[in-house]
């Protein structure tokens, strides 16, 4: 990855304007939440860390380019 290319506009963009930026993107990073979902409308690969309350395979990204971090805590 190139730093350069990296970007953070969390809080400063609408959801249409999210959406723009998502479906411009090579890779997403994301948690658990809608913009997960908008990832998965465009296709593009990401990669999603999902809270340790989630309950495995009950919950999951609708697209085959989308992986899923997870991580059980006591």
């Amino acid at each position: 990855l190139n730093p350069d290319k990296i970007v953070s506009n969390e809080g400063n963009t609408s959801l249409l304007e999210s959406l723009s930026i998502i479906a411009n993107s090579d890779l997403a990073i994301c948690l658990d939440s809608g913009l997960q979902h908008l990832c998965s409308l465009v296709e593009i690969p990401t990669i999603s860390i999902f809270s340790s309350r989630d309950f495995e395979g009950m919950w999951k990204p609708n697209n085959k380019n989308q992986y899923v971090i997870r991580n059980k805590i006591e």
